[in-house]
């Protein structure tokens, strides 16, 4: 396992105006990363949030993208070392690469897990075309199995699309 403290990452500014992470790459390129609420969609008590990455200019190659990987990842630390609570994301398949993201995500998850964190992984169709979807959570939530069943039935209804 790698340790992610000591590896090189991007500034990470809070915008408190969006309640949105965001940080920008040596190429000029915005990473926006958001935790929004997702309680009531999923049907719980306790806070699941839908996590999502959006960044400007949308296309092109990032040079940088090891301190991308870091600095998503120290994110990602941040929010659950803060809360316990639990995420849900779709990847993106706007440009029919949610695979490549799945697996992507699934290099970074297993280079980087300390078992802190439990993933789920799953998939669904919505026109023909399959999507995928994960749930992030700590591996001491103590709603564990229900959140597990309440993600399986999001799965079962395309995630309302």
């Amino acid at each position: 396992m790698t340790e992610l403290n000591s590896l090189v990452q991007f500034e990470i500014k809070y915008n408190y105006e969006t309640s949105a992470y965001e940080f920008t790459t040596d190429d000029g390129i915005l990473y926006i990363i958001t935790f929004l609420d997702y309680s009531d969609v999923i049907g719980t008590e306790y806070p699941v949030y839908a996590f999502g990455i959006e960044r400007f200019p949308p296309h092109g190659k990032c040079k940088s993208s090891n301190a991308v990987r870091n600095t998503i990842l120290n994110i990602l630390e941040r929010f659950f070392q803060r809360n316990d609570n639990a995420m849900v994301a779709i990847y993106d398949s706007s440009d029919k690469r949610q695979m490549c993201r799945k697996r992507l995500f699934d290099k970074w998850f297993s280079e980087f897990d300390d078992g802190t964190l439990s993933k789920l992984d799953g998939s669904f169709d919505i026109d023909g075309e399959t999507n995928f979807a994960m749930a992030l959570y700590s591996s001491t939530h103590p709603f564990r199995q229900e959140l597990e069943h309440h993600f399986r039935m999001l799965l079962d209804v395309n995630f309302y699309n």
